[in-house]
C-alpha cells in the first residue's frame, strides 16, 4: 500500500534503532524498534507515530510497506515499540522508516531509512560442524599449560557470478578469520563470553566483496579464550578447575551462504574437509598472553594454491544439542 507523506511539520525521528542498535543483525521474532526526535520549536512532542517496514529498498524508498504497517498509532512512545507485522525470514533484511506527528497533530517528514537483518533462527538452518584440532601434548610451558593454537584452512572453487555472501561464524574460544588473506571484521575476542554450557554467540559479515569467482581460500586461527583457557571467573567461584573451565579444546563453527546472480544458493561449511596444523602462535591465552615464533609461520596459508600436504585433516566434534545458538548482542569490542 502506498502512504502519502504530507510533511506538514518540522518534527523529524533521527538514530533509528532496532534492538538497541542501528542497522544490526538480530535474530529477535519482534523486534523493538526505537527513534529520536529532533524540532526546531520549542516544547514539541510527538502525540502519534506510523512505522511503515518492507522487504526492499525500492518499496520503502516508495513508502510502501509490504511486511508491516503500523498505521497511525496515537502515542509519545518513542523506545522499545514491538514489531507486530508479517513473521520474519532467517538470513533475510528489513528496511524501515517512520514518521511522527508533533503537538499540533501535523505530520512530520518520513525519517531516513534504517535497516536489521535477520540472523539465523533456528539451529537446523546451521549446516557447519564443529571442527577442532587438540594440541595439548605441544605445551613447552613448565609453570602453566600453554598449548599452541590451531590454524584451519579450506579451499573452494565458486564457478558462478556472485550476488552476495554472508559468514555466520563462532567458535568455543576465541577466533578470528580470513577469506583470500583478507581478516573479517574488525572485532576481537569474538564470539564473546558466556555460559558455553547453556549458549554460544555468533556473528555475521557481509563477505561479499571478500569473495572471487574462481577459487577461493578460507582460513582461521583459535585461542582457548574463556572456554578452554585460564579463567578468573573460576577462582571467584572456587572452582578446583581454573583452565579448560567448560571444556578442553577450542572449536570452530562456519558457514558461508552465497547467492549467485542466477538466484542459485551454495553454502560453505566447516567439516573434516577442512586441514590444520599448528603454527607460529606458540601459547595463546587471555591470562597468560602470547608467544609467538615467527620462524614457524606459514607464508601464504589463508590464500589459494598454498601447498598444505603437511598439514591434518580437522576433527569434526559432536554438538551440544541443548546448547543454543544467538547472535552476539552487545557491541564490538
Amino acid at each position: 500500500m502506498s502512504i502519502q507523506a504530507h510533511a506538514l511539520s518540522d518534527i523529524e525521528p533521527i538514530y533509528l534503532r532496532s534492538e538497541y542498535k542501528v542497522n544490526p543483525v538480530i535474530d529477535i521474532e519482534n523486534p523493538r524498534l526505537s527513534w529520536e526526535l529532533i524540532s526546531k520549536e520549542y516544547n514539541q512532542i510527538q502525540v502519534a507515530y506510523q512505522i511503515i517496514v518492507a522487504s526492499s529498498p525500492e518499496l520503502i524508498e516508495q513508502n510502501k510497506a509490504d511486511v508491516w504497517d503500523s498505521g497511525k498509532v496515537l502515542s509519545n512512545s518513542t523506545n522499545q515499540i514491538e514489531y507486530k507485522g508479517n513473521k520474519l525470514e532467517s538470513a533475510r533484511k528489513y528496511y524501515w522508516r517512520v514518521r511522527s506527528w508533533d503537538k499540533s497533530k501535523k505530520a512530520g517528514k518520513w525519517s531516513k531509512i534504517a535497516t536489521w537483518e535477520m540472523g539465523l533462527f533456528y539451529k537446523a538452518e546451521w549446516k557447519a560442524d564443529w571442527i577442532g584440532f587438540n594440541l595439548d601434548s605441544l605445551n613447552r610451558n613448565t609453570d602453566y599449560h600453554l598449548p599452541p593454537a590451531p590454524y584451519f584452512r579450506k579451499e573452494t572453487e565458486l564457478k558462478k557470478t556472485i550476488k552476495s555472501a554472508r559468514l555466520y561464524i563462532t567458535s568455543l574460544g576465541l577466533h578470528e578469520f580470513y577469506i583470500n588473506g583478507k581478516r573479517i571484521g574488525q572485532d576481537y575476542f569474538i564470539p564473546g563470553w558466556t555460559d558455553y554450557n547453556k549458549r554460544v554467540y555468533y556473528q555475521v559479515y557481509d563477505v561479499t566483496n571478500k569473495l572471487l569467482e574462481g577459487k577461493n581460500a578460507f582460513g582461521a586461527v583459535l585461542s582457548y579464550g574463556w572456554y578452554a583457557g585460564y579463567l578468573g571467573y573460576a577462582l571467584l567461584v572456587k572452582s578446583p578447575q581454573v583452565r579448560a573451565f567448560y571444556g578442553d579444546t577450542p572449536l570452530l563453527k562456519a558457514q558461508i551462504i552465497v547467492e549467485y546472480q542466477n538466484g542459485e544458493k551454495e553454502t560453505i561449511t566447516t567439516d573434516g574437509t577442512w586441514k590444520t596444523i599448528d603454527g607460529p602462535l606458540r601459547e595463546s591465552d587471555i591470562l597468560n598472553g602470547e608467544t609467538y615464533d615467527a620462524r614457524m609461520e606459514w607464508k601464504g596459508w589463508n590464500m589459494s594454491s598454498f601447498d598444505d600436504r603437511e598439514w591434518k585433516s580437522a576433527k569434526v566434534y559432536p554438538d551440544n544439542k541443548g546448547r543454543k545458538l544467538q547472535v552476539y548482542p552487545g557491541n564490538p569490542v
